[in-house]
């Protein structure tokens, strides 16, 4: 898949987060959407009991999280961000839903 070359992505070390919980039904477009724009993805799946976890396995590459059961929306970003610390990033982007919006708003960047 090719990205889509936008100078202000290409130029920056930024990562996003995406924590899921139960999000079978949307997270694989998500995925597919952010990807166009950056592979500096974190993905914490906060203990789904859904199709999560398949959907995941599907993009390999991408560093995911597995929490053993749902400890909220708080704790997977504090996860997320406590990886992000061992990393050189200068930009950080939170994806707090995982519904089919968000990889549109990259268009603004």
């Amino acid at each position: 898949m090719s990205k889509i070359p936008f100078n202000s992505f290409a130029d920056k070390n930024f990562c996003i987060i995406i924590p899921t919980y139960n999000n079978s039904q949307t997270l694989e477009n998500i995925l597919l959407g952010v990807i166009k724009y950056t592979d500096n993805v974190i993905v914490i799946n906060d203990g789904s009991t859904d199709d999560t976890s398949d959907i995941l396995k599907k993009f390999s590459r991408l560093p995911v999280i597995n929490q053993k059961k749902n400890f909220g929306k708080g704790y997977a970003l504090r996860t997320g961000l406590s990886m992000l610390l061992k990393e050189d990033l200068i930009m950080l982007l939170l994806l707090i839903r995982t519904d089919s919006i968000y990889p549109t708003i990259f268009r603004f960047f």
